[in-house]
């Protein structure tokens, strides 16, 4: 059974013979909302601000595209989630490999209905909410295909598009130019990823503030601020202590 807290209960280690795998920490305190996200002020606001504009105008009277970019362990795609929660989005979620022409033109056609599906604990879910990880490494084609959906000639309906990817200089500069950048950049990140790993710590081991720790600093320097990085490398401790 997966534990309550974790954010993609779907993505936990299957189950085999009754015994599963210990859960990884990076699920375990996953974020599942905008405000539990360590740092990432520069995303976070502008994101809560268009979700309160969401609230109060009831639908976006068509599409949206947003381009998350930054380095590895930043949470690009665990915030896109999160957001998707804040506007009660039904999510549409596959990875570059598979966002095709025809997986497009699929999604299209699914956005052109009213949301229905969703976790059974969301509230009415309002808004389709379509990410594409590793977005960069669509095809030329398929950006076309988005762009198409995207520009205002043929949008979907209440749909926000949200794409993932360390970097965007393998974009064409007209699909660029249709969508929101949001900068996830790793700088600023040491202070509250130390923070985090100390409450990890504290939460694994049930240890008050005396006890014998790891140099949380030292690590998070050397995850280069790679949150999830920084996490596997506090869960081998973990191991060891």
């Amino acid at each position: 059974m997966a534990a309550p807290n974790a954010l993609f209960p779907e993505m936990l280690p299957a189950v085999q013979g009754g015994l599963g795998f210990p859960e990884p920490l990076t699920e375990k305190y996953a974020p599942k909302t905008l405000d539990e996200f360590v740092g990432m002020e520069n995303v976070i606001k502008p994101l809560k601000g268009f979700a309160a504009k969401l609230s109060a105008a009831n639908d976006i009277a068509g599409s949206r595209g947003f381009v998350f970019h930054g380095s590895s362990g930043t949470g690009k795609t665990r915030m896109a989630f999160a957001f998707a929660r804040e506007v009660q989005g039904e999510v549409h979620h596959i990875p570059a490999q598979e966002c095709t022409i025809e997986t497009i033109r699929d999604l299209a056609y699914n956005c052109r209905h009213v949301p229905t599906k969703g976790a059974p604990t969301w509230e009415a879910l309002r808004y389709h909410v379509i990410i594409v990880d590793e977005a960069d490494l669509m095809s030329p084609a398929a950006q076309n295909a988005c762009l198409s959906y995207l520009d205002g000639t043929n949008p979907l309906p209440n749909t926000i598009w949200i794409f993932t990817c360390n970097a965007v200089e393998r974009f064409a500069d007209r699909f660029l130019s249709r969508n929101m950048q949001f900068d996830f950049s790793s700088y600023g990140l040491a202070k509250g990823a130390i923070a985090l790993l100390e409450r990890v710590w504290k939460l694994e081991r049930g240890q008050t503030a005396s006890d014998s720790q790891p140099n949380f600093a030292r690590i998070v320097k050397d995850s280069a601020n790679n949150i999830r990085a920084a996490l596997q490398a506090l869960e081998l401790e973990l191991m060891a202590a």
